[in-house]
């Protein structure tokens, strides 16, 4: 990664000893920090100034729409035989329509709202908050210009630790095991609680592996071994990811690191701010992490309707022009079943789960819901 992203052009920082010296300076400026406090000096309410705040809020949640063009007419100059040209006129029409905003590609997840003051358990300026980007899982090639694509940003406290991070990373590598269910294809799914779930995150030279489960491999030490092979001079060592904070680790802001789980799915992912949190953003503990923001990611539709989201994948159907088809449960279950149980021909079928990060809210319901196939044959 180093060739791509030179290192010497990112400074480093240790969240923990940057965070305390901001705190110092923030603490002992005799600036006021909470609701109350900004109240007095500006001789309003808390409940006039909390007011404004969510008001300024709703603006930032609007952020990213259409958004008139303020630049003017930009053919104002032309003359006036120029501007009877079609062209002129379509560019013209154009130009003076809505504007694409880049940040429209996001939706803003956790909506600001009222701060919930009774239960609130975190003293402003005295936690840090981190902003994490992630982008959806690409394959690099050298000398062409394929950028990752925005995924999800999540918000944590510097007390949180790696693992609870971890935990709400949404991706569909999660919903796995993902194997043949033509068979059995009204039976649901879970995950064993106990099976290996490996994963680790690469920042700033160090491998912090999950080791809560004693099943789960251990990928670091197997990249660390190919490394050595190409004389690579920088030292890499390993950590628990359950055992670290997030105010520990020694970062670049808006370099690049790793999140590898189930094999080789990679995701990368950069911090982009590191601040104290204040009065203005939600101090209760429990809320954190979370997530601020999720890519509008299209559905894929089914391939027979091109109504319906697609929730099948099917191979190897003599029915199909497509290998593989996607398909909605209705089409799926009407194409290729009897009463929802014989199959129709021969054929593989395996679920496919959303890509769009917009339904994560019902995740963890939904996981909880699933049951457990009895059968062996099925697995």
């Amino acid at each position: 990664m180093d060739h791509v992203y030179p290192t010497k052009d990112y400074a480093e920082y240790v969240i923990k000893e940057s965070i305390n010296n901001l705190k110092d300076v923030v603490i002992n400026s005799g600036m006021p920090k909470t609701f109350d406090e900004i109240a007095q000096t500006l001789n309003i309410t808390e409940e006039e100034l909390r007011s404004k705040s969510l008001e300024i809020c709703k603006l930032y949640e609007d952020y990213g729409k259409d958004k008139p063009c303020e630049s003017g007419d930009e053919f104002a100059d032309f003359p006036e035989d120029a501007l009877e040209l079609n062209c002129v006129k379509f560019l013209r029409k154009e130009s003076l329509n809505f504007k694409e905003v880049r940040c429209k590609e996001s939706n803003l997840i956790s909506k600001r709202k009222e701060i919930d003051v009774e239960n609130a358990d975190i003293e402003p300026y005295h936690d840090s908050i981190i902003t994490i980007r992630f982008y959806e899982t690409f394959k690099y090639t050298p000398c062409v210009k394929n950028h990752p694509r925005f995924h999800m940003e999540y918000q944590v406290l510097g007390s949180n630790l790696l693992t609870e991070l971890r935990d709400i990373i949404y991706c569909q590598c999660n919903f796995g095991p993902f194997f043949d269910i033509s068979e059995y294809p009204t039976a649901k799914i879970i995950q064993d609680e106990n099976a290996p779930n490996p994963g680790f995150f690469f920042i700033h030279d160090t491998f912090f592996n999950d080791t809560r489960n004693h099943k789960n491999p251990d990928y670091s030490s197997s990249i660390i071994k190919w490394m050595k092979k190409f004389h690579y001079t920088r030292d890499f060592t390993t950590a628990n990811m359950q055992d670290t904070h997030f105010e520990d680790l020694k970062i670049r802001i808006g370099y690049p690191n790793v999140y590898q789980h189930h094999g080789a799915c990679e995701h990368l992912f950069c911090i982009t701010s590191v601040d104290l949190i204040d009065s203005s953003e939600s101090l209760t503990r429990s809320e954190y992490p979370k997530i601020s923001l999720c890519s509008n990611k299209r559905t894929i539709s089914c391939d027979i309707c091109n109504k319906t989201e697609a929730e099948y994948i099917v191979t190897n159907c003599p029915l199909h022009v497509r290998d593989p088809t996607r398909l909605c449960e209705n089409c799926f279950f009407s194409f290729h079943y009897i009463d929802r149980t014989t199959k129709t021909c021969e054929f593989n079928a395996y679920k496919m789960y959303s890509p769009n990060p917009g339904n994560v809210e019902n995740f963890t319901e939904t996981k909880e819901e699933l049951e457990v196939i009895d059968d062996p044959s099925v697995m």
